[in-house]
């Protein structure tokens, strides 16, 4: 249990027959700190605005503090383990105190998720510039591309690190379903409005979930290897969405009917006479 100063704590309970080692609950981390939380959104919502001002000397030290910690916290995470890695731990190993590492970080799990966060950022803004005519599942394809090697070079290491933790560690897999949910859920939300479908239209959900499974697959696959690139990353990437391609790859010009998939309306075979 780590109980910093503010009197947060973080506990691990173990399910027999679970679908990973442990879940891991944050009480008064991350939720219990709604100020700190509105901070990182605003954050966040300021870099997809594109809204970045010139960073002054109080908040380069921030970041460079919250860069050790989430450098050191990856580190730890591969060498010993989501579980057996604590934040009295990390904040030792990186020199600063527990206070100060709630002062950069809500919780223990956003070391692996605040790097994935800023990645999702640069997916969206790109997603963005995706034609409107383009096939949706060439649009998320070309999209991971263009994110990969346009993401500023501190984001995207960052991330490749916490993509290697989440492919080695099953409960820091665990951890990041939640994020991956909700990122799921905006991907879709954008596809939808870009193109103008209706609320109701599933495809758009569809698509996003079978492209984030893909995505974790490939990430477990790419974490095998220790010299794994973002080039190797985009790689494998490619392999496992191509096999998406034969199911999800035609466009959407036809409307959606519940019905049926698009044109089966004109398979159906008419009904006997009774």
């Amino acid at each position: 249990m780590d109980r910093p100063a503010t009197g947060s704590f973080t506990i691990s309970l173990r399910f027999p027959g679970a679908p990973c080692a442990a879940l891991c609950i944050v009480a008064g981390g991350t939720d219990s700190h709604p100020e700190r939380r509105a901070a990182y959104d605003a954050g966040m919502t300021a870099k997809s605005a594109g809204e970045r001002s010139p960073m002054g000397l109080r908040e380069r030290r921030r970041r460079d503090v919250q860069d050790r910690l989430l450098h050191t916290g990856l580190e730890l995470f591969l060498t010993q383990g989501y579980e057996e890695t604590t934040v009295s731990g990390i904040a030792r190993r990186a020199d600063v105190s527990e206070r100060t590492f709630f002062r950069h970080l809500p919780s223990k799990e956003d070391v692996i998720l605040e790097p994935l966060r800023a990645m999702h950022v640069v997916f969206r803004q790109e997603l963005a510039r995706r034609p409107v005519n383009e096939a949706p599942l060439q649009s998320l394809r070309r999209t991971v591309s263009s994110a990969l090697r346009s993401a500023p070079p501190r984001d995207r290491q960052l991330a490749l690190r916490a993509l290697r933790v989440m492919g080695r560690d099953e409960t820091a897999r665990w951890v990041s379903t939640r994020l991956a949910l909700e990122q799921h859920g905006r991907v879709a939300e954008a596809i939808r409005t870009q193109r103008g479908l209706p609320a109701d239209d599933p495809r758009p959900g569809l698509l996003t979930g079978a492209f984030g499974s893909a995505t974790l697959q490939a990430a477990s696959r790419w974490s095998r290897d220790p010299n794994g690139t973002a080039r190797s990353l985009e790689r494998v990437g490619e392999s496992h969405y191509a096999l998406l391609n034969t199911a999800l790859g035609n466009d959407w010009s036809t409307p959606f009917s519940t019905e049926g998939p698009p044109g089966a309306e004109h398979q159906r075979k008419p009904r006997p006479s009774s």
